[in-house]
């Protein structure tokens, strides 16, 4: 009952939040209809394909594509695919939806015959009431990297819908993408988009007004401007990320941005109820009490017989994988479109069940909604695979979501993680029979290992690095595993692109960061990174000797970037690295960089002069 008499005022401020809004649809809508299309995860003999379908008028469960996959003038595929609702029903009362304004959407794997690496296939997703078809380009993968052979990457981090004024991945192809290799289309292999895909904590006034009764409403909103369905008021084309996510395979990490700022830990941005956050303040004191318990005394963890169970213990809170069902649908919102839009849920891949949105909150719908069903007396499992592997031997491509399995406590010997141990064996084992290793992470590697900090607004984000332990193991795991041999990294977070190297550690790292201004003001520590970059020396804070070969300026002039690797296997042994970090505005400069790799007989990474 209190909830419905707030209604009338949150939905005053939702409104409110929208009318500042750039992005905007049709008629008074806040939705734009439309169809994407996305290739995920690459394969070598089939294309993974992610179909989103926004609505008006459509008050059905479920809704009809009609997929055509066509090599030039042949058709090597064609088919019906239904699309299920994401429902957000019950915030409809706040949002002023209409029960017909719906988003569906569907993974789908369409075998390819006759797989040609170097043949682009044009892909026409078609749906009933939608005039414009949604469209990409896709490609299989290739079966290795033999000597003659090039590999193709683009990376990149941090875009924010909201601050993209179009100099860049915004209009049409985007300029940057055009640019990011010699010799014609980008025609990429791999995409790889380390984090922040969107900023659902920014603006702070509008996160402020429509997030707090709406999150999933909010959060789908977040996704659909930034993969470029949404209209702007200005009237000019923005297509987001459209570019690059429809140009072949694509693959995700999630970070920070896609829950809150800093999460799993405190932040002024957190987005809940105020009753949610009432709940917060009590449990962030009990928290702290148990934190300051186990200094003096061995923690004793319980783990909750039900792995769809939130731990209820101070105790289990500070120590296992924050739930995801522990904010209510405040962070399950996040979980369920980072399994859209973003990397295939588990669940998606072995039972072709797609997230629903709030129809398996309860568990009379949906009893089997992951982690619920999991093995039972263990700590509850992922809801999207931490670890992705690509093998294109020699060259093996690993990334690592080191976000969403943290725990709040980074101190504990026993408990205290960024991720499950068992990512980080599996990554190891990798490493350790890869000629090349390609290692993407939400941020970069080569920073040393830092202590405790508090886990309270202001105190600054914490990272990997503050997993003292587990990140040290790691570092000393991979080099070990690697064995001499060349590894190059790719990170972003950090709102600063720039290359590196480590002539001892046999690694290069690519730091492509943001693809666009995040919203906000600048800190202290940003204003001090000024329009001049830094110059090549030493990488300052590496835990290796490191010295940074290119960069690009920061906060404030901060420059929006991508970077483009393209790894040429010119013998056995031996490779070229290229790097190119590719500015979005036609008019900044890029900068260039290339590396000699070689996996045996000689040094693993040299700089090439």
């Amino acid at each position: 009952m209190a909830v419905g008499l707030m209604d009338p005022v949150q939905r005053w401020l939702f409104r409110r939040g929208r009318s500042r809004s750039v992005h905007h649809g049709p008629g008074g809508k806040d939705m734009t209809p439309g169809v994407a299309v996305v290739q995920k995860d690459g394969a070598r003999e089939a294309l993974h394909l992610w179909i989103g379908a926004f609505r008006h008028g459509a008050p059905t469960d479920t809704l009809t594509a009609h997929v055509t996959v066509t090599d030039g003038a042949t058709v090597v595929d064609e088919r019906d695919v239904e699309l299920s609702w994401f429902v957000v029903a019950s915030e409809c009362r706040v949002s002023g939806w209409d029960a017909g304004s719906r988003l569906f959407h569907r993974h789908v794997t369409i075998p390819v015959p006759a797989p040609d690496p170097d043949a682009d296939l044009d892909v026409r997703v078609d749906v009933p009431g939608l005039e414009e078809p949604g469209t990409c380009r896709a490609r299989v993968l290739r079966a290795g990297l033999p000597e003659g052979g090039s590999l193709r990457i683009v990376a990149g981090s941090c875009y924010d819908a909201y601050t993209d004024h179009g100099t860049g991945v915004g209009p049409g192809p985007g300029a940057a993408y055009a640019a990011l290799f010699d010799g014609g289309p980008p025609r990429p292999d791999l995409v790889l988009l380390a984090g922040d895909q969107i900023y659902a904590d920014t603006p702070w006034w509008a996160y402020l007004l429509q997030a707090r009764a709406t999150p999933r409403t909010n959060a789908l909103l977040e996704y659909w401007a930034s993969w470029g369905m949404q209209l702007r008021r200005d009237g000019l084309v923005r297509r987001g990320l459209h570019p690059l996510l429809t140009d072949g395979p694509t693959w995700f990490l999630p970070d920070d941005h896609e829950f809150w700022n800093n999460w799993p830990h405190a932040s002024v941005t957190a987005k809940h109820s105020f009753l949610n956050q009432a709940k917060g303040l009590w449990g962030g004191l009990t928290r702290s009490v148990s934190a300051a318990l186990a200094l003096v005394r061995e923690p004793r963890v319980v783990v909750p017989e039900d792995p769809g169970e939130v731990p209820r213990g101070a105790v289990e809170r500070n120590l296992l994988p924050v739930h995801p069902d522990e904010w209510d649908r405040w962070s399950r919102a996040s979980f369920d479109l980072i399994g859209s839009f973003q990397t295939r849920s588990v669940r998606d891949r072995e039972q072709g069940i797609i997230t629903r949105g709030e129809w398996g909150d309860d568990p009379a719908d949906d009893p089997g909604r992951p982690p619920r069903g999991g093995p039972r007396g263990v700590v509850h499992q992922p809801l999207t695979p931490p670890v992705q592997v690509v093998e294109l031997d020699p060259v093996h491509v690993v990334l690592l979501d080191t976000r969403t399995r943290r725990t709040r406590v980074r101190t504990d010997d026993r408990w205290s993680q960024f991720v499950d141990p068992a990512c980080l064996d599996e990554v190891v084992a990798v490493a350790g029979r890869a000629a090349v290793l390609v290692l993407a992470l939400p941020e970069p590697l080569l920073r040393r290992a830092e202590g405790w900090r508090p886990s309270v607004p202001g105190a600054g984000d914490v990272g990997i690095r503050h997993y003292v332990r587990q990140y040290e193991d790691f570092w000393a795991r991979l080099r070990a595993a690697r064995a001499g041999r060349p590894t190059v990294t790719i990170g972003g977070d950090i709102h600063r692109s720039y290359v590196a190297h480590s002539t001892e550690a046999g690694l290069v790292e690519v730091v492509a960061s943001p693809s666009s201004l995040v919203y906000g003001s600048h800190t202290a520590w940003r204003v001090k990174y000024d329009a001049i970059p830094p110059p090549p020396g030493p990488l300052e804070g590496s835990p290796v000797p490191a010295h940074r070969d290119i960069a690009l300026p920061g906060h404030p002039d901060h420059v929006d970037a991508l970077a483009g690797l393209q790894i040429d296997r010119t013998g056995e042994h031996e490779y070229r690295l290229h790097v190119r970090l590719r500015p979005l505005n036609p008019a900044d400069a890029a900068q260039d960089v290339t590396y000699v790799l070689r996996d045996a007989g000689g040094d693993p990474v040299r700089r090439e002069t």
